[in-house]
């Protein structure tokens, strides 16, 4: 984020004076939107000419949980936003009047694409019929149509690993994974989290750095909220592997070796309201229905 204390005026903007919190959320309704352009007012304390107040303040609470209203913003939103220039004007005091202006949004998709996402996610959501079942039969049944719809997009992992993935902005976003397939895990996160934001369950998206053949390297999965505990799920791994079954579905902290969370979601401010256990989700139905059936045959031939 480039912070410009040059002021030009947004044409077609009216000034009104708000409190801080109903500016947060003009600039997310018109992220949203796709705008490029928005201009609030508002009364703080805090110095709003440091570029980290107003990204912290404005830009990262507009997109925050704690502002998100439906499937499509807080890190839904926050993951399709790629850049934008920012203004700030103090004109007035005591309290201070603060003039903030974003200009130059550019986003990885456009509201036609998100129109077209929400059509086919409210299809999905009416075939998967899981407004009666329970949080962990939404979860497992989201978790099945991602990781048996979705393919990993291994041009666009080449592209950033070579440090030029300007052509790939959609293998990010959860519109590329559900109307195209194919998506890089940022695209696998963001799905997984609309679509249980959809369905009703508590889901985060995380990041950190995961385990692979190549080392270790970024990556992003989601945490979502089953009976009470927040469980790490990896539907880009699960995709990928060659293994039935939930190998990365709701694991435990010391279930998930091979993934380490950023230091934000490791903290006790993080971690006191959000309980991690240590082992993976304890119930009899978080297996693959494959292996359910697998299993079942077994024990038929077997005699057990």
């Amino acid at each position: 984020m480039i912070l410009v204390l040059a002021l030009q005026p947004l044409p077609g903007v009216a000034a009104s004076s708000q409190n801080l919190d109903d500016s947060v959320n003009k600039v997310r309704d018109a992220m949203v939107a796709r705008q490029t352009g928005v201009q609030v007012y508002f009364y703080s304390w805090k110095d709003f000419m440091k570029d980290a107040a107003v990204r912290d303040e404005l830009f990262y609470a507009a997109c925050s949980e704690e502002h998100s209203d439906s499937y499509n913003t807080g890190a839904y939103l926050k993951s399709n936003v790629k850049s934008c220039d920012v203004s700030t004007q103090k004109i007035g005091e005591d309290p201070p009047r603060w003039k903030v202006t974003f200009r130059n949004i550019v986003y990885r998709t456009d509201a036609e694409q998100e129109a077209e996402f929400d059509v086919k996610l409210q299809e999905v959501m009416a075939q998967l019929d899981i407004q009666e079942a329970s949080d962990y039969e939404k979860c497992s049944a989201i978790y099945d149509y991602i990781t048996s719809h979705v393919t990993y997009d291994h041009d666009a992992y080449q592209a950033h690993l070579q440090g030029d993935d300007r052509g790939y902005d959609l293998a990010y976003t959860a519109y590329s994974a559900l109307i195209h397939g194919k998506a890089v895990c940022q695209g696998y996160a963001t799905l997984f989290y609309a679509m249980c934001r959809y369905a009703g369950l508590e889901v985060l998206m995380v990041d950190g750095i995961a385990q692979n053949d190549d080392g270790w390297g970024e990556h992003a999965w989601n945490l979502v909220r089953i009976d009470g505990y927040w469980y790490q799920a990896d539907p880009t791994w699960d995709s990928e592997s060659s293994v039935m079954g939930y190998r990365y579905f709701l694991q435990g902290t010391d279930t998930f070796k091979k993934h380490r969370l950023n230091l934000d979601y490791t903290q006790d401010s993080f971690t006191s309201t959000h309980i991690m256990p240590v082992n993976s989700y304890k119930n009899s139905l978080n297996e693959n229905p494959l292996i359910r059936l697998f299993k079942k045959i077994k024990g038929i031939l077997l005699g057990e």
